[in-house]
């Protein structure tokens, strides 16, 4: 076990953690939405970040084409964005993730994607042998050290010219126990220590309607967030009432999201970044 930043889950209580989300949220009714955004969370909540996290892929990768390309997808989970790539273009995918409960949830899906169990920092593939390295939200997931192998494994991996596609909290303030953000510098340099250029950038989760509503609970109940999402889910002490306004607010959040994603990036709180290997 590796003790990491205080108040941080260590790298095996992340393990246990992925794993106890598996066993009691995961489930295809809601595309294993319920399992790999917000744990627990209900899908109109989770739908809503799964649309327009998918509108911040597409602007981030409108000018790809991905025909005939070899596409890795680091931290998999249940096959979300695999299958993505899947039905872009005829592509050969293959998915890693260490949770063997979410691959076998995503090879249930079908399709002619290779799911393996395997870490995003140390990739059991040869030099060069793909042309995209996707990871969406993943090494956020990870201490900082881990988030380091994993970029210098994509480098490897990746032949002269592919591309990573990366989706992360760029946001400083994250206050979850398994959530080690960077900010958006920080992910820019450790890529181009590896062998990287920046091409495009994309904003994802503006979300000002629902992160008042998360400061305003914070400044009354004295609450982190990841506080305020357990005790909705559990109940404790009336926050579940709580479900409610955060139903009219997700609502209301859909135009506003249209509208914000015209604001500068540095107001989103996760940044998609296009990174070419030269």
């Amino acid at each position: 076990m590796t003790s990491i930043d205080g108040g941080k889950l260590t790298r095996s209580e992340l393990e246990s953690y992925w794993a106890r989300l598996s066993s009691e949220h995961l489930t295809t009714q809601d595309d294993g939405l319920s399992a790999i955004c917000y744990a627990g969370m209900p899908a109109w909540f989770n739908r809503f970040l799964d649309v327009y996290q998918r509108k911040a892929m597409a602007r981030l990768v409108a000018r790809e084409d991905f025909t005939g390309k070899r596409i890795l997808d680091v931290g998999t989970g249940v096959g979300r964005w695999a299958r993505w790539f899947e039905a872009q273009a005829h592509c050969d995918v293959v998915g890693v993730d260490i949770e063997p409960v979410r691959l076998r949830t995503a090879r249930e899906y079908g399709g002619g994607i290779q799911y393996l169990e395997m870490p995003a920092n140390h990739l059991a593939f040869p030099d060069g042998s793909f042309d995209f390295v996707n990871t969406i939200t993943v090494l956020q997931h990870v201490d900082h050290d881990v988030k380091r192998e994993a970029i210098a494994e994509f480098g490897r991996v990746l032949r002269p010219g592919g591309k990573a596609i990366v989706f992360e909290i760029t946001d400083e303030g994250d206050d979850a126990s398994h959530v080690y953000p960077w900010p958006r510098e920080a992910w820019i340099s450790e890529f181009r220590k590896n062998g990287f250029a920046l091409g495009r950038t994309a904003g994802d989760q503006y979300i000002p309607i629902l992160r008042a509503m998360k400061g305003l609970y914070k400044l009354y109940r004295g609450r982190t967030a990841r506080n305020h999402i357990d005790q909705m889910k559990s109940g404790d002490d009336g926050s579940r009432g709580l479900l409610l306004p955060l139903k009219f607010a997700t609502y209301a959040s859909y135009p506003v999201e249209e509208a914000a994603r015209f604001l500068p990036e540095s107001f989103a709180r996760i940044t998609g970044f296009l990174f070419e290997k030269s």
